[in-house]
Order: structure tokens, then sequence, then C-alpha cells
């Protein structure tokens, strides 16, 4: 399959020191994809200051739609970096319309990872059981989708069917943006968006896992660090590589609305039985408020507490008087 027709977008991360968005923006890239990376400060996970900085460069400085990524590391608790990412999206109220879990890391040691990174040997370095790593992404998924279903996977099909075959058992729920390299400059290059345009746009078809299904895909990652394109530089403003991509406009322009936040949780509450034939439910802890209805006997209230002239609150935000029930 192919995305055709498509609108073009770039995916930044925390390497990429400035990003002049209007320029993308003139050039006719429509959305731009933002890591969102973390950092450590007084023991707590919190949003890395350059990630913040370029979404809020996107937000603020043109009218291109705000995706996010995010690394899913193996090695950590799936649920927290799920739960993580979800909170801090809308604590920090960035205006982001997908999110997309970065799912690709095979190794199970950082260290020895830099390591062979910087000597090109690989040997040495330990990688996770495929099974297990199905398992983690498919239950990072499952909670970020919870909190909300505009989430898909970034993934490729080299990646599932070497290191986490099973993946492609759940992968059919979510939609997926798909990295392949099929045409690109051998070396970094400088070029225009002009010149990506006539000579290194995706001419060829995508292939896909068993679990990546062609209607759930909606975007495809085709240069990896290699087009040097106006609009991503580095700290002296030298151009940076772009990883482009292009997404079908539908997809992109259905997305305009940021994510919506999470409902409120329901506070906690003790079930109490009604003691009496039927007692009233009030709109407020005194007699001088209205009657709503009626408790009748062994009927369970969730109540809240909040004790105030005798009363107590239930989960409802109605009253009833304490003496007439009893913990069930």
């Amino acid at each position: 399959m192919r995305i055709n027709p498509n609108v073009l977008g770039v995916d930044v991360s925390d390497w990429c020191t400035r990003i002049n968005a209007k320029e993308l923006e003139d050039n006719g890239v429509s959305t731009v994809v933002v890591g969102l990376y973390h950092v450590t400060q007084n023991g707590k996970r919190v949003l890395s200051p350059k990630s913040r900085e370029h979404c809020i460069n996107v937000a603020t400085k043109s009218k291109m739609v705000l995706q996010a990524y995010c690394w899913d590391d193996i090695i950590e608790d799936p649920t927290m970096q799920a739960e993580w990412l979800w909170n801090t999206m809308v604590v920090e109220g960035l205006p982001i319309t997908w999110v997309w879990a970065d799912q690709e890391q095979w190794w199970v040691n950082w260290v020895a990872y830099w390591n062979a990174i910087r000597t090109g040997d690989y040997s040495k370095v330990p990688f996770g059981d495929p099974v297990k790593i199905s398992l983690h992404f498919r239950k990072f998924m499952e909670v970020l989708y919870a909190c909300t279903p505009r989430s898909g996977v970034y993934c490729n099909k080299g990646y599932v069917s070497s290191w986490a075959p099973t993946m492609d058992t759940w992968l059919p729920k979510y939609l997926s943006w798909i990295p392949q390299y099929g045409r690109q400059p051998a070396l970094k290059t400088a070029m225009t968006w002009d010149q990506l345009r006539m000579s290194w746009m995706p001419s060829y078809d995508i292939s896909l896992s068993k679990g990546q299904l062609p209607e759930k895909v909606v975007g495809h990652q085709f240069t990896g660090d290699r087009c040097l394109l106006p609009g991503t530089y580095d700290q002296y403003g030298r151009r940076m590589p772009a990883d482009v991509n292009v997404f079908f406009p539908t997809f992109v322009s259905g997305g305009v609305q940021p994510l919506p936040p999470p409902p409120t949780p329901a506070p906690a509450h003790v079930d109490y039985i009604v003691v009496p034939g039927a007692i009233y439910v009030r709109k407020g802890p005194a007699t001088t408020f209205a009657i709503v209805r009626y408790a009748v006997k062994n009927e369970i209230l969730h109540v809240i507490g909040n004790p105030t002239n005798g009363y107590v609150q239930m989960i409802d935000g109605n009253w009833v008087y304490a003496v007439y029930i009893i913990k069930a």
C-alpha cells in the first residue's frame, strides 16, 4: 500500500535544537510529530524543556497540526510510562491531536547499547525475550488507549518479524505509522523542499507485517536522518537531518482538535445501609434544603463523608442524616 493522496510531516526529537515552525509551514509541511522525552528533577520524571519548547513553537507559531510520540522503554514498567505520558500531556496543556507509541527497542541494557553505537559491535548487547517484548508493548498500548483512543503504534515489519512476532496478534486494534526507507540519499544531503518533492518522495509500496492492516496505516516515515531541509536546526544554526513523513490528509485534518482531558475520577466512598423504612435524601446538609428523593430500608448508599450538621454527603452530591445509616 501507499499513502496517496498525502500531506507532508516531519518528526523531531530532543536532538533537534530548534524548529522554525513558520519556515516548515511556508514550505508546505502540514504536521509535526514531536518526541516527548523526560528528564529527572528532584527524583521525579518530568517533560524535558526541549520537548516542551518544540510543542509550544509548533502550536503558537504555525497552523500545523501537532502530534507527539514517546519512546516505549522495554526495561521500564509499561503502565507507569503510559500513564506518565498521558498525565504529562494533560498537565502541560499541550494541544496535541494524536500520540504515538514508538515501539522499536530490542535491547535490555542501555550502557551496552550505547557502547555498541560507539564501537559498532552489537554482539555483546543483551536483547529482550520476544514474547516479553510483545507483552510489554501491548500493555503500554492498552493503558494509553484507555486514556485516549487517539493513539497508535510506530513500528515496522522488520522489527516485528525479528524481535517480537507475536505483536501481530494485537496490532490490528491500533492505527499504524510505518518507518520504511525505500528511497533516500545515501549520505546526508542538503536540499530544498521542492527538491525533496521532485526526487525523493516515496513511489513504492510499504511492507507491512500481518498485524499492520492496510486500512489501519495512516502514515509513512520515508527518510531517516539523511535530508538536510530548511526548518530544523542545530545549536549553531546549521540544518539538522529531518525525518520526513507522508500522512493521509483525512487523518491529519480529522485530528485538528486537541486531545480531551481524562474524566475526573470518582471520589473514594464507603458503602452504608439505610436502617429505617425510609429517609430523606436532601440537596444539602440541613432540613432547609430541598428533598431530592427517599432512600428506603436496606438501600446501599455510597458515602464520601464531609460530615456537616449531622449529615453526610454521598457520591452523587446529595446528603442524608447520618444517624439513620450504618456501614454495610
